[in-house]
């Protein structure tokens, strides 16, 4: 190979290097090797220059990289509030409620079941109201959510669970407007309900 050739060839090597650092196999980078420089030469033989060897990944790059991103933070989540504190440990609920930690015989008040007793609620929509009343205006619950009304109707053994807590509340909220049921994490007792509660509870006997 004459001179003006070898500089020209040198002059190719980077790229030459380059499309053969394209195939994975050492054997096929050796022949594709081979056949660019004899290419370049006009002799089909092979060069005794090496082919450069795929660049090797740098162990400490590696180790950079197996490791999480620097910069980047975890962001714990917010110490719970005292509503999310009530609560029960463990299981949800298919209604999409869970049990909580509620004292339904409070000191120096009157007990659920002493007011259930005195109010003598007859369907579901008037127990719904009798429930958010006394969370309000008895235990001063605020928010009062699925949960608690959940709660206090499974602790309730007069009463059935209902099956479809969220349904039966909007029930009683659209048809007897005794609750209002518009933020399902902030349920109230109504004007109407309140005053049904006080003094429509219990029904008068028929004469």
């Amino acid at each position: 190979m004459s001179t003006e050739d070898l500089d020209a060839l040198l002059e190719r090597m980077p790229k030459i290097a380059e499309a053969v650092n394209g195939f994975n196999s050492e054997a096929v980078q050796q022949e594709a090797f081979s056949s660019l420089v004899a290419a370049f030469g006009g002799h089909h033989r092979k060069s005794h220059v090496q082919p450069p060897k795929p660049a090797e990944q740098n162990p400490a790059l590696e180790e950079q990289q197996s490791e999480p991103q620097r910069g980047t933070e975890t962001v714990s989540s917010p110490p719970p509030t005292s509503q999310q504190k009530r609560r029960k440990k463990g299981g949800g609920n298919s209604n999409g409620w869970s049990p909580v930690d509620i004292d339904l015989h409070p000191e120096n008040e009157q007990s659920f079941e002493d007011f259930i007793a005195e109010k003598q609620p007859t369907n579901d929509q008037e127990r719904y109201a009798v429930v958010v009343y006394y969370l309000e205006e008895t235990l001063k619950l605020n928010p009062i959510t699925m949960n608690e009304i959940g709660t206090v109707f499974r602790r309730t053994n007069a009463w059935k669970e209902p099956t479809n807590l969220r349904s039966g509340l909007q029930n009683a909220a659209f048809r007897k407007l005794y609750i209002d049921v518009s933020n399902m994490s902030n349920i109230k007792i109504t004007t109407a309900g309140r005053n049904f509660v006080r003094r429509e509870l219990p029904h008068k006997a028929s004469k």
